[in-house]
């Protein structure tokens, strides 16, 4: 997204939200890796938040190199 901590974290809590009710609803195994596709997205948004906090506020810089290494890993 690239905006700010703010819009990474509401990204990633709605993909994780469908990520989750598509898990749920999908009853096949292949289905079932298809709908995880969203929660791993969300997951990657949270990561990002965590990078825009880890520069902004230096109580966070402890977590920017793992963060960092989720977000590109999409």
């Amino acid at each position: 997204m690239c905006f700010s901590a703010s819009v990474s974290f509401a990204a990633g809590l709605a993909l994780i939200t469908c990520g989750i009710a598509a898990l749920k609803y999908a009853q096949e195994r292949r289905l079932q890796m298809i709908a995880a596709i969203p929660l791993l997205f969300g997951l990657q948004q949270c990561a990002e938040g965590m990078v825009w906090l880890s520069f902004l506020d230096p109580r966070f810089a402890f977590v920017r190199s793992a963060a960092v290494y989720i977000f590109i890993m999409k």
